[in-house]
């Protein structure tokens, strides 16, 4: 019983490391069209097969604090909510 517990447990760490593997890279040249998605949507086209309709994100608040760790030393940046909300896009049913 003893060998089966050891098998699973190797078998689930080397899963877990092939798993994390490097995805393979691309590069892309994204292009806005011209042309207006449903609804004033702006449409990207990122590569053959991937098209994204963006649509303005709205932020909901004054001032947003993003926090981002530089060699475990946390630092802060306060943005304006307004400002943001200018340039800020999304697509929600692919998740960009």
């Amino acid at each position: 019983m003893l060998e089966v517990c050891r098998l699973a447990f190797f078998c689930a760490i080397f899963y877990v490391n092939v798993d994390c593997g490097p995805l393979p890279e691309h590069i892309v040249y994204p292009k806005l069209l011209e042309a207006r998605g449903i609804k004033g949507k702006k449409v990207l086209h990122i590569k053959d097969g991937l098209t994204i309709s963006l649509e303005k994100l709205s932020v909901l608040a004054d001032s947003l604090v993003f926090t981002e760790s530089n060699d475990g030393v946390p630092t802060k940046t306060i943005m304006n909510g307004a400002e943001l909300e200018k340039i800020l896009y999304q697509d929600r049913e692919k998740m960009a």
